[in-house]
């Protein structure tokens, strides 16, 4: 029997849910063919996977007057950070609050660099010859008549014995002192040895005679109490405790202490020993205080990294082009003071790639050190070989790339490089499998940003930084502006894209896992992610989405929203919808709602945490004082082809989005006849 078919007329209803953007903004494809999964707008939210966290804010750490940026920030030791701008080098101390300036003649230039290498730091700018920072101190030959065990003095070249209990003299300096113990051998089977003395007057000198009254005859080697490098000294008075780098005018009265800190701060006219059985002692006369010397056989250059036992200095003032690494650390201090090239093993050299242009980064990827130039990269490796008993070192180059190279700022990670280039945030985790086609493993994440995203912004001060706690790549750079103003986020979570606004970063620095940024409009360090404001000022969050209602051609009704999250007591979040006539036209905020939290409905709840929210989502969020709430809108618009919401809000409060939806009805095809037959 033949039955017609059913075919059902009338309206339908539909809804749509969006989950929040699990790859971030998307700029490249058109929205109203964008799955849930994308948006066309995040700002100031960091996308998680429990929806849209409002990102945290700025503390002012410390301000210089003026409104020069800070082209170097990086920190020294526990809250002591180094910092240049303009001309200058200076220090901050959070602990005291002060600043120390370590040099304000510099020549006038574009910026600085620096690295930090144990207790010391390299200072370049591209103009002046690098400088290394330390911190030193004065003093004297300490000589205690009160503890006579703790006064020696060490001899030899003894032709004469000595006596216990008989007067010391120095022939040159006429210093004199009561021998109490010598623990030398008799002559002439013994030559050497030490003396504990109680000093009467006067003090010793390296190199000169000694006799006593009995006819003891030696020379000293080394003056009362010696220091020697490599102690570790402690301040009796403050405690303080630092290792003893290099001593200037040693065997002399007056000497000059660099010293590595381990904690503490020592004080002028304190005692200081060492930590060996037969203790070295000195009397300061001086604080610890910052010094700089320029390194005269260093290049100049822009850039300086330090990567294991070597330093390696990139744009260098001879040959823009060029890398040249220092000879291998040997453990002498001060480090790096000899910058000289050869062939063996421990030696220093050079390698560049002309065609590369400029050197703007050098970053280590295992074993290859990796070169990034304005107009692509190169890779090398430092092996060794054994000629006639001699190690000679040899440079393997293993790629050398002509392309977008790369930015100043690239990093190292956990998972490999991350660099800026015209193309846009490229990862990458491995140059040396050259020998395989096209095994270049080298993505470039922000695709869906768009090439354009990236050739209109300035990347001269292009900086990089990994945020382990939130698993984030946040670069700083300038769009439409002289100055760094814009930041972007990466997710590795979730591999999506995002902005910060508000921020004028010219350089990241990391103490720890905490994030510190140093202004590119002024003299101001601030540490990121803290609280929920800028220095004081609101944060303005906004998301956009366009929704998919239905069939690109059909008209729809909205009848109804629906969002879910977290917020706190005085946080408003405003809803708007804009819509896309059936003629096409774009209109905004057709309709616009405000959501704030809901009262807990228990007396006196207030507006503490929701009942549930330890099973709302998984742990390990900063929930605080917010309120779970779910709130809707009965909004009508009875026409329109296509519907983007836009969620935004400006507070100095936290808040979270985990889901929207809305509430359409399809009601057919729109009638559109303005295409001309031909």
């Amino acid at each position: 029997m033949y039955k017609p078919l059913d075919v059902k007329s009338g309206f339908s209803n539909t809804s749509n849910v969006s989950l929040m953007p699990k790859e971030g903004e998307n700029l490249l494809d058109l929205p109203q063919l964008l799955d849930t999964n994308y948006a066309q707008v995040i700002i100031n939210y960091i996308p998680e996977r429990y929806g849209l966290d409002k990102r945290k804010g700025l503390d002012n750490i410390f301000e210089r007057a003026g409104a020069n940026p800070i082209t170097l920030l990086k920190e020294y030791t526990t809250g002591e950070w180094i910092f240049g701008y303009a001309k200058k080098i200076e220090v901050y101390n959070e602990n005291t609050e002060a600043y120390t300036t370590i040099k304000d003649d510099f020549k006038a230039n574009s910026g600085f660099g620096g690295a930090r290498y144990g207790d010391y730091f390299l200072v370049i700018n591209g103009i002046d010859k690098m400088q290394r920072i330390y911190k030193e101190m004065t003093g004297t030959n300490y000589y205690d008549p009160t503890i006579t065990a703790s006064n020696t003095l060490t001899y030899a070249g003894k032709t004469v014995d000595f006596t216990v209990g008989q007067v010391l003299t120095g022939t040159t300096s006429g210093a004199t002192a009561t021998i109490t113990a010598d623990t030398g051998d008799p002559f002439p089977g013994g030559t050497t040895g030490v003396f504990t003395l109680t000093p009467i007057l006067g003090s010793f000198l390296l190199g000169e005679p000694l006799t006593d009254a009995l006819g003891g005859a030696a020379s000293s080697v080394a003056t009362m109490n010696k220091l020697t490098e490599g102690d570790l000294l402690t301040g009796e008075t403050s405690g303080a405790t630092g290792v003893l780098l290099e001593i200037t005018g040693e065997g002399t009265v007056a000497q000059t202490y660099v010293i590595g800190i381990r904690s503490g701060t020592f004080q002028n006219g304190e005692v200081i020993t060492d930590d060996q059985t037969v203790k070295g002692k000195a009397l300061t006369n001086s604080t610890l205080d910052f010094t700089i010397t320029a390194i005269s056989d260093a290049p100049i250059c822009n850039g300086i990294k330090i990567i294991g036992p070597r330093a390696y200095a990139f744009n260098l003032l001879s040959d823009r082009t060029q890398i040249q690494y220092s000879p291998v650390d040997d453990g002498t201090n001060p480090p790096f003071a000899s910058w000289t090239t050869g062939t063996d093993a421990d030696e220093g050299g050079t390698v560049n790639y002309r065609n590369a242009g400029t050197v703007r980064s050098v970053v280590q990827l295992g074993a290859y050190t990796v070169g990034f130039s304005d107009d692509g990269f190169f890779a090398f490796i430092l092996n060794t070989l054994d000629s006639a008993g001699t190690l000679k070192k040899v440079e393997v180059i293993q790629n050398y790339t002509e392309d977008f190279g790369g930015a100043t700022g690239a990093i190292e990670t956990p998972i490999g490089i991350f660099y800026v280039n015209e193309a846009g945030l490229n990862h990458m985790v491995e140059v040396g499998a050259t020998n395989a086609p096209y095994s270049r493993q080298d993505v470039l994440t922000s695709k869906l940003l768009g090439s354009k995203y990236f050739e209109s912004a300035d990347q001269t001060q292009v900086d990089l930084v990994y945020d382990k706690k939130q698993n984030c790549i946040f670069t700083t750079l300038a769009q439409d502006s002289e100055n760094n103003n814009l930041v972007i986020g990466y997710s590795l979570d979730q591999k999506a894209f995002f902005r910060i606004k508000g921020w004028n970063i010219n350089r990241w620095a990391k103490s720890g896992q905490n994030i510190y940024g140093a202004s590119s409009i002024k003299s101001t360090v601030y540490k990121c992610f803290q609280g929920y404001d800028d220095d004081g000022l609101s944060i303005g969050t906004e998301y956009q989405q366009e929704l998919k209602i239905g069939n690109l051609w059909t008209k729809n009704k909205l009848k109804g929203g629906y969002i879910q999250g977290f917020l706190s007591h005085d946080t408003k979040v405003y809803v708007s919808y804009n819509i896309y006539t059936e003629q096409g036209k774009p209109i905004d905020d057709k309709l616009k709602f405000s959501w704030v939290a809901d009262r807990r409905e228990d007396v006196h709840a207030g507006f503490d945490a929701a009942r549930f929210d330890r099973i709302a989502f998984d742990g390990g969020v900063d929930l605080g004082d917010m309120v779970e709430c779910f709130g809707g809108n009965s909004g009508r618009i009875s026409n329109m082809q296509r519907l983007v919401v836009n969620m935004s809000c400006s507070d100095k409060l936290h808040h979270i989005i985990n889901w929207t939806s809305v509430l359409v009805e399809n009601k057919g095809p729109i009638k559109r006849r303005n295409m001309t037959q031909l």
